[in-house]
């Protein structure tokens, strides 16, 4: 069959094909020891997208699809290892006493000797400075001798003197 224009049409790749080089894209960020620079995953993506449409454009060619989309896929996982990585707290905080103002974001998980809450952090502060701390922490309020923790509320606003651990995958 001829296309238009006189030269033969290659044929695409399927689903599946597509899927691997998706998979292999992305499998190729774990095998590194390092991530790549953020200025690496945007020359990446830029590299990609040209070779999608030059695929679409002059040759309809099934490897360089595949190939395009392969970087595509690891520049995108390398990018959001990144953003991953730089959202969870600073070595510096681990273990230190921090002041967080925030709302209750969920219900609490109250059991006999704990509560659990998420607190969507407002403001922060350490030895009386202010801290750059945003988003929601997972707190546990435990027992003590004076008693259980008080009863929390969903979007209740607490001042809480709190003491931070890095989030053990």
């Amino acid at each position: 069959m001829r296309a238009l224009g006189g030269s033969a049409a290659r044929p695409l790749p399927g689903v599946l094909a597509v899927g691997l080089a998706l998979v292999i894209g992305a499998l190729a960020v774990q095998a590194l020891p390092v991530l790549p620079p953020r200025w690496c995953d945007a020359v990446l993506w830029v590299v990609a997208s040209i070779m999608f449409v030059a695929q679409v454009r002059w040759r309809r060619s099934a490897v360089l699809l595949l190939v395009a989309t392969a970087i595509a896929a690891f520049a995108w996982t390398a990018l959001r290892a990144d953003v991953a990585l730089r959202a969870r707290l600073p070595h510096a905080l681990e273990g230190r006493d921090l002041v967080v103002t925030g709302r209750i974001d969920d219900l609490p998980q109250a059991q006999v000797e704990s509560t659990r809450f998420d607190l969507d952090v407002v403001s922060a502060r350490l030895d009386g400075s202010p801290v750059s701390l945003r988003g929601v922490l997972r707190q546990s309020w435990y027992a003590s001798r004076h008693g259980a923790p008080p009863p929390l509320t969903p979007c209740a606003s607490w001042h809480l003197i709190v003491r931070l651990t890095r989030q053990r995958s």
